[in-house]
């Protein structure tokens, strides 16, 4: 399954975990088929207060569908993907990974398919990170309702490590089958709060975000937690 944002007011809340708090280093990866940049061109994909990972279309510099990362301090960390990156219509696993270093943006690595953004638009470092403890983890959405994906969510993993690319690979056709590090893991089924297969109990709270029998092509998927299996392909 899959769930369906509706560049309005859709939104799932998963709440301020202590597992899920200021994360780095980390990697946030999810499976996505858009239909827009979203709501106000900056849908977001996964957002937690003074931290982001959404499209962008617009802006300063200006962009098309651009990936963007952002950690929020008394200097703002960002990068963002030349033009493109992002494909409308159509299936693809989507990824960040960050250190965690504030004062290098460069230890952002963005990923579309397990394959990184060939140069980046902007790499802006931060300092001073502001904690995002006190927020709720939110996918498809900001906590002002302003920024909603228009499209289809499918697999969302949150890992509190940097994953390779054979990990990541692994992750897009068998979702749920790397554990080490996993902290959040929302395949969306269909549960009321939306389950999350992590172990953390980071359960998901749905506003609108309907089910879709539309989904991203994989080989298998794990829902429970379990071993990484060994091999990669």
């Amino acid at each position: 399954m899959s769930r369906s944002f509706d560049k309005i007011d859709d939104v799932i809340d998963c709440g301020s975990g202590s597992s899920l708090d200021n994360l780095g280093p980390l990697t946030y990866i999810l499976s996505v088929n858009p239909l827009s940049a979203g709501e106000n061109n900056v849908g977001r994909f996964l957002d937690k207060a003074n931290i982001l990972f959404t499209i962008r279309t617009g802006a300063v510099p200006t962009s098309t569908l651009a990936l963007l990362f952002e950690v929020v301090g008394s200097t703002t960390l960002d990068r963002l993907t030349l033009d493109d990156f992002v494909i409308l219509n159509e299936w693809h696993s989507y990824a960040v990974t960050w250190t965690g270093s504030m004062t290098d943006a460069t230890t952002v690595k963005m990923y579309r398919d397990e394959v990184e953004a060939s140069s980046y638009a902007v790499t802006a470092n931060g300092a001073t990170r502001t904690s995002d403890a006190a927020s709720s983890q939110l996918i498809g959405a900001n906590a002002a309702g302003s920024a909603t994906t228009d499209g289809l969510i499918a697999y969302v993993h949150i890992f509190n490590r940097v994953l390779d690319i054979n990990e990541m690979r692994q992750i897009r056709r068998f979702p749920g089958s790397i554990t080490r590090g996993l902290v959040g893991f929302w395949p969306f089924w269909g549960g009321s709060p939306e389950p999350d297969y992590s172990g953390n109990k980071n359960n998901g709270t749905v506003t609108g975000a309907l089910l879709s029998t539309n989904n991203p092509p994989i080989n298998g998927v794990f829902q429970v937690p379990r071993p990484e299996l060994s091999y990669a392909f």
